[in-house]
């Protein structure tokens, strides 16, 4: 009773009626909502068929990726091309479970890569699914997880894969919540977890509080993505070409940690060369 007069005081009858009948449908949305998600599994075929696929005996490994991301992002990184390697070995299933909201559009439950790679919606599905030999596969840009998925996780029998990609700072991963400084610290302390770090730099980060269940391995390059003997060379670059005497390509994320001075150095001293950048801008 006090809080409704404490209301009426703050907000007044409108502003407290509005707030009250907020609530109420706020409530009564995630009842339907939720009643919405139980028929839909009920109903759609491909929850079956993915539920078999997860517990069949043909797979010793099921990865199943936390949607922290999409997989039809313009830049396509290390999270996708590490899910196609993977998924190399024909007795490993990859789930990589989407955000889907404004690249993948995934209709349905999932969007099959190929056989033994899927691009899924709904992780609350998976998560709960009884899964034999099941890796949870996390990334230090994922700053939506909390660090009880992992405790849940190495309960349920579950391993937890986490892949220190990049340093923590807000001009590479963007806002970062307070909350997401303590679940690193923790991941990299628990032991549990197996992590794997990029670059030296983060791999001294992981060593300075553990003493096992860690691996470097740094990014690298699928050469057929380059080895091109077919290709008509785009109007764009025909023009460059006939102009200087070499080009010097470079694909990747452009942002404030890309060495501009550096690429200047380098278009000023050789002046007779191209220097061409292919990627996503994060910033200006």
């Amino acid at each position: 009773m006090k809080r409704i007069f404490t209301a009426l005081k703050n907000y007044g009858i409108f502003g407290f009626f509005i707030k009250f009948f907020k609530k109420v449908f706020f409530r009564l949305y995630k009842k339907f909502e939720l009643y919405d998600v139980r028929i839909t599994r009920k109903k759609n075929p491909q929850y079956k068929e993915l539920a078999r696929q997860c517990t069949s005996n043909k797979y010793k490994t099921v990865f199943v990726f936390y949607p922290y991301t999409e997989w039809d992002i313009p830049v396509f990184q290390r999270p996708q091309q590490i899910a196609l390697s993977l998924t190399k070995h024909e007795d490993v299933l990859y789930l990589f479970c989407t955000k889907n909201l404004q690249y993948d559009l995934v209709q349905g439950l999932y969007k099959k890569i190929k056989d033994n790679l899927y691009v899924v919606v709904d992780f609350d599905f998976i998560d709960k699914l009884k899964i034999k030999n099941k890796v949870v596969h996390l990334y230090s840009t994922d700053t939506i997880s909390k660090y009880n998925l992992i405790e849940k996780s190495i309960k349920n029998g579950d391993k937890v894969l986490y892949e220190y990609i990049d340093e923590i700072h807000e001009s590479i991963t963007g806002d970062i919540p307070s909350s997401f400084y303590v679940k690193h610290k923790n991941i990299l302390k628990n032991e549990s977890v197996s992590v794997v770090a990029t670059a030296d730099k983060l791999l001294n980060d992981v060593k300075k509080v553990r003493d096992k269940n860690y691996i470097l391995s740094t990014n690298g390059v699928t050469l057929e993505d380059f080895i091109i003997t077919k290709s008509k060379v785009p109007e764009k670059i025909k023009k460059i070409k006939q102009k200087y005497k070499k080009l010097i390509c470079y694909y990747g994320s452009l942002a404030v940690w890309f060495d501009y001075d550096l690429l200047k150095k380098c278009a000023e001293k050789y002046p007779d060369y191209a220097f061409i950048l292919i990627g996503f801008e994060y910033d200006d």
